[in-house]
């Protein structure tokens, strides 16, 4: 009778002690499912701010390239160009300002079609008289040169009383601001008149004592010119 009293008693108390480890497993199954969803989120959290730094990366990488493939920077060096630019000064230049298409070239892949001598296409237009470009290097140090065009294909230039004229009539230029008087060179002699080629411009720097220019090496090929100078970024300001 007292064991299975004890039977009948302990059964009821068995069924609750299951009852309560049921509960205790679902419990612990639950909070290892929320850490292993929580871990998860946090994965997936890391991955898309790990995919947001690429994808900025890489955006500001083409950026970089495309501003390179259009603009450059250039410091000014020595003083050939006072008192328009400073030593030192920093320009922002535009790489493709006269980019040019040689429309013959084309013109040669087609069929029955002749030449009609040179014909040079200026997308972003042709250079003018006052801008202010970058060139190739034209001495030894291999450092490209800032000047400012002062002769156009076809234009006709000289130098009288140390004056700069051009098509037979004295320039006005302004931005020299009264400096010394425009010296003769090895290619433009004083009193000699020099007919630009087409394709070509005629540079000279603004300080007129002070700058190895086409005076003295000569027109320049406009494909030699790297950019035109579009502004300055330091210090800051237009040109």
């Amino acid at each position: 009778m007292f064991t299975r009293h004890c039977g009948a008693m302990g059964y009821p108390q068995a069924q609750q002690g299951r009852h309560h480890f049921d509960e205790g497993t679902r419990t612990r199954m639950a909070t290892g499912s929320d850490k292993q969803a929580a871990g998860q989120q946090e994965q997936a959290q890391d991955r898309s701010a790990l995919r947001e730094i690429v994808q900025t990366l890489l955006t500001a990488v083409i950026i970089f390239v495309l501003i390179r493939a259009v603009v450059l920077t250039y410091r000014v060096e020595g003083t050939s160009m006072v008192p328009a630019l400073q030593p030192g000064q920093l320009l922002l230049v535009g790489r493709h300002a006269y980019l040019h298409i040689d429309v013959n070239g084309i013109l040669d892949a087609l069929p029955f079609v002749e030449r009609d001598g040179e014909r040079m296409v200026y997308p972003f237009g042709k250079p003018s008289r006052g801008d202010i470009v970058i060139l190739d290097a034209h001495d030894a140090s291999g450092k490209p040169y800032v000047k400012r065009v002062v002769g156009l294909p076809g234009d006709r230039v000289s130098i009288h009383d140390g004056a700069l004229y051009v098509n037979g009539e004295r320039l006005d230029e302004p931005y020299i601001n009264g400096m010394a008087t425009t010296r003769p060179g090895r290619f433009l002699r004083a009193g000699n008149e020099q007919v630009i080629p087409e394709g070509y411009v005629f540079v000279m720097g603004d300080n007129r004592s002070n700058s190895r220019d086409s005076r003295d090496f000569g027109p320049v090929p406009i494909s030699a010119i790297k950019g035109q100078v579009w502004l300055s970024l330091w210090p800051p300001g237009t040109l």
